[in-house]
């Protein structure tokens, strides 16, 4: 059978259509094949519960010329449907959305894998990545929590009251079973400026109220004087919410410049922006890593 078609153009296709699906937390395909005259893509069951899962979807067929955009909408439809489908079919009638986010997650890594770029990073180890990703959750469906590997989600809370508490140093946390940051903290415990710090109290330097000088007839300035203050993103961030759910400036950084020098490891949950539109609050999270 000859396929007329550029192979490598509709990897690549494929590759964005997995990208789409898995950038709105839906379940992609997994399996494709090559016809003559078009390609077909398959949703073959899934693995749940140490049992195959016999659900499916039917297949989607499209040309090999189709726009993109149309085989993206059809994708993330039917791949729905069998999220769907997957939720519904616990035994104990429990509804989690648990099981996609570990497929999403996943798929994910896999993708990495096979489109990565290995890079030379600080710890000699290496790694292997890709630019500008984007995962979604819909958290009214609950808590996306990975289980395919050990996340202790008891300290996972602890250390982000810890932050919101604007804290710079581990005692906090270990006189709570934390010692999650234990490795990087110095012999005093300090951390410097890192996550709370920037939330709660980042620096700002107010030039003090104009002086004169009376010797020289209040005619000239001495030289300004500066006051240390603080800022607090996580309240001002609140009273935005509360007060201008519209705005565009609901945002939190803790990506200080002149601060990361001091810091025991530049933050890497750098920014996070919130969103309010029908009731809903939405929060879009930037990983520099």
């Amino acid at each position: 059978m000859k396929i007329n078609v550029n192979l490598t153009a509709l990897k690549n296709t494929l590759e964005q259509v997995q990208e789409a699906c898995l950038a709105v937390a839906v379940i992609p395909f997994n399996e494709y094949e090559l016809l003559e005259d078009r390609y077909v893509l398959h949703w073959i069951p899934l693995q749940k519960e140490n049992r195959l899962w016999d659900k499916t979807v039917p297949s989607l067929e499209f040309n090999y010329d189709d726009d993109i955009n149309v085989v993206v909408y059809n994708c993330i439809e039917r791949g729905r449907i069998f999220g769907e489908l997957f939720e519904k079919d616990s035994e104990d009638g429990y509804r989690t959305d648990l099981n996609l986010v570990n497929c999403s997650y996943e798929n994910y890594c896999q993708n990495i894998l096979e489109t990565g770029t290995f890079k030379e990073d600080r710890t000699g180890v290496g790694t292997v990545s890709t630019f500008g990703r984007e995962l979604r959750y819909d958290l009214s469906l609950g808590f996306p929590l990975i289980t395919t590997k050990q996340v202790s989600l008891r300290q996972v809370m602890i250390e982000l009251m810890w932050m919101l508490n604007g804290c710079d140093n581990v005692k906090w946390l270990q006189e709570r079973g934390c010692t999650i940051w234990d490795e990087w903290a110095r012999a005093d415990g300090s951390l410097g400026p890192i996550y709370g710090v920037q939330w709660r109290k980042w620096p700002q330097y107010v030039e003090h109220d104009t002086t004169y000088d009376p010797e020289k007839g209040g005619s000239q300035k001495t030289e300004p004087t500066y006051v240390k203050r603080h800022i607090d993103q996580i309240a001002d961030l609140i009273k935005t919410i509360k007060t201008n759910p519209d705005s565009r400036r609901m945002i939190v950084s803790a990506w200080n410049v002149a601060d990361v020098p001091q810091m025991a490891l530049p933050p890497c949950h750098a920014f996070f922006q919130f969103y309010v539109a029908d009731g809903k609050l939405s929060c879009k999270i930037t990983q520099r890593k």
